[in-house]
């Protein structure tokens, strides 16, 4: 089975909470306080996309 690799685009607000969007998902994103919540968060948010979210490559991208 080919693994599929989703861009995750990571940023820490001024106001110190995380926010993450996945660049292939339109519309896929979450806020954590911290940034393994926010890891944790955004597989979560991808399940309403992606069946099988334990078997994708994230390739995080902090800006």
């Amino acid at each position: 089975m080919k693994e599929t690799t989703y861009t995750v685009i990571i940023h820490l607000e001024e106001t110190g909470w995380w926010l993450a969007s996945v660049k292939e998902l339109e519309g896929c994103h979450t806020q954590a306080a911290n940034l393994r919540s926010v890891r944790e968060r955004i597989r979560e948010a991808m399940s309403l996309f992606v069946e099988d979210t334990a078997s994708v490559r994230l390739k995080e991208v902090f800006v």
